[in-house]
């Protein structure tokens, strides 16, 4: 006997252009399990026609008329009205109920789909906020209809909250923490009745009311993962420009750095572990002429400098013409490795700097390099030609005034190609969220707070700031709240420097395919996606696609 499973993706509405790529780890579950003689179909739902789907066009002008007069008069320093609060609160309560019926919609699609192909197990990649929200919905309509299908449940969300998830809801029977390559084959086996739940790598489970969780296991050989499956028959919105053909390429896991606040290295672990740069070639070669995908994003948080050099090596021996952006690391990069990623295709990186000050690199975040290396690497990337990307933390732990304007310095003098700010955020298990108060950091509630976390969403109408429900954390003394204005005035500071901000190295990557403006194509889309112009993104998607 072998299963025929669904793997279902589903975010929520698709807020960045960059949801429409392709997931790559979907793709690769279903190889493994088709590897072993499964059948499985992949039904992601981050796609062009979720946008038309979900937007709540009903509501929009009268959205944007309370979101204009409310920002309005906190331009003006005026504490907003309290009707127009109430108004808007109650409005985006009511997209919130309208989009909860189209995700029972698809619930029903999804329904239909195990009645007509004979599912015997579904597993879900879960996503913080409206992903969850909605996944939940779907699982809750599956169980109901299907009382005795086995759903679980992996993701980004099972690594940031793992067991926690279980105080949030019970209609998953297992979550999938980690690597899933083996642990998918072994679900699937536990549905033939050929395993036990005990035996599988990488679970959580509740047996007996009791939660149990089976020891973490990574694959140490990476190059016997199969290569993703992209095929339409397996996973159907590939088809029809539905998936903006930018795929991941994996090359590596695992990273040596400690950083205080990434979660990173405890799923991945401190070593590095590396496919065969021929091999990583060899998938870049069978995406570009099996699947029309010509550029792509390296996967890995830190790929070591070696790899990429060497892979970017193999790309130019081969002559192949494709285009693509990765993250990099700021020390001890030479001059050559620029040149080789340049002329190999890449054409961005992004660097995880979080900040300009010594003592907050330092004692913040545990960075091991200086505010010269972060100016040299920055020159470097620059002067051969590829865009450089430059993340930062602000305000830091245990940030001062001084400490900021080290940090605002640093990226006037450097000027990276874009400049993306982030506000400090605890993840469960990294150093931050087990020694908080050591970082300044005060939490009243953990554990309610990491439960509302897990279903915080937004709506695509309305600016984030107006979306603090509830008090995350006080940090260096300051309210959430307070922490989240004082980044947007960072941000609203570095601009008016003309320093570009909030542009992710996969912007760079589609505007350069589109031979376009980077900042107007970003002004261009933010404005298509909140204000659901199907049409536009649909264009988008279909000259990128037909671009490679």
């Amino acid at each position: 006997m072998s299963t025929n499973s669904i793997l279902i993706n589903y975010i929520g509405y698709p807020n960045e252009l960059f949801n429409l790529s392709p997931d790559n780890g979907l793709a690769t579950l279903a190889a493994c399990l088709m590897e072993k003689g499964h059948k499985t179909t992949i039904l992601d739902y981050s796609t062009v026609d979720t946008i038309k789907r979900l937007f709540p066009y009903q509501y929009e002008d009268k959205m944007k008329s309370l979101v204009g007069k409310i920002m309005l008069q906190k331009k003006q320093g005026i504490e907003p009205d309290k009707s127009d609060l109430d108004s808007f609160y109650k409005l985006n309560e009511e997209i919130n109920e309208y989009q909860k019926q189209k995700v029972l919609e698809i619930a029903e699609e999804i329904n239909q789909f195990i009645s007509k192909n004979r599912i015997n197990f579904v597993g879900f990649k879960l996503w913080t906020g409206a992903g969850f929200d909605g996944s939940m919905i779907i699982a809750k309509e599956i169980k109901r209809k299907n009382p005795k299908i086995p759903i679980f449940a992996g993701g980004p969300h099972i690594d940031w909250f793992n067991e926690m998830v279980f105080d949030v809801t019970d209609v998953f029977d297992a979550l999938a923490y980690g690597e899933g390559e083996e642990t998918i084959v072994g679900l699937a086996e536990y549905v033939e009745q050929k395993a036990k739940l005990c035996d599988i790598p990488n679970l959580i489970y509740r047996e007996n009311g009791k939660i149990t969780t089976t020891l973490m296991k990574r694959i140490e050989d990476l190059n016997k993962i199969p290569a993703p499956n992209y095929d339409e028959d397996v996973y159907p919105a590939m088809g029809n420009n539905q998936k903006i053909k930018i795929a991941l390429i994996e090359e590596s896991r695992g990273c040596p750095n400690h950083c205080s606040f990434c979660i990173h290295f405890v799923k991945s672990g401190r070593k590095y572990r590396t496919m065969d740069p021929k091999i990583v070639v060899d998938r870049i070669e069978v995406q570009t002429n099996k699947y029309g995908m010509k550029a792509f994003r390296f996967a890995g948080s830190n790929p070591p400098h070696w790899l990429a050099k060497d892979i970017s090596d193999e790309i130019l021996k081969r002559k192949l013409k494709i285009i693509f952006s990765a993250f990099a690391h700021i020390r001890g990069i030479k001059k050559d490795y620029f040149e080789a990623l340049r002329r190999s295709g890449c054409c961005a990186l992004g660097f995880g700097i979080e900040s300009g000050s010594s003592k907050i690199l330092r004692e913040s975040m545990n960075k091991r390099f200086t505010k010269e290396h972060i100016k040299e690497t920055i020159k470097m990337c620059k002067e051969s030609g590829i865009s450089a990307i430059a993340s930062f933390i602000v305000p830091a732990p245990l940030e001062t005034e001084e400490t900021k304007k080290e940090t605002f310095d640093l990226i006037v003098e450097a000027k990276p190609d874009s400049t993306v700010v982030f506000f400090p955020g605890i993840v469960l298990g990294t150093e931050w969220e087990k020694n908080e108060k050591k970082y300044g950091f005060e939490i009243n509630d953990k554990k309610e707070v990491f439960k509302k976390m897990m279903t915080y969403k937004e709506n695509s109408l309305a600016p984030s700031v107006l979306f603090l429900p509830f008090s995350y954390y006080n940090l260096n003394g300051k309210s959430f709240k307070v922490i989240v204005e004082e980044t947007a005035e960072f941000v609203k500071d570095l601009k008016k420097n003309n320093i570009v901000t909030q542009i992710f190295d996969q912007i760079f990557l589609i505007a350069r395919i589109l031979n376009e403006n980077v900042q107007e194509f970003q002004n261009k889309t933010i404005g298509y996606l909140r204000s659901g112009s199907y049409e536009e993104i649909k264009r988008i998607v279909g000259k990128v696609n037909n671009m490679q």
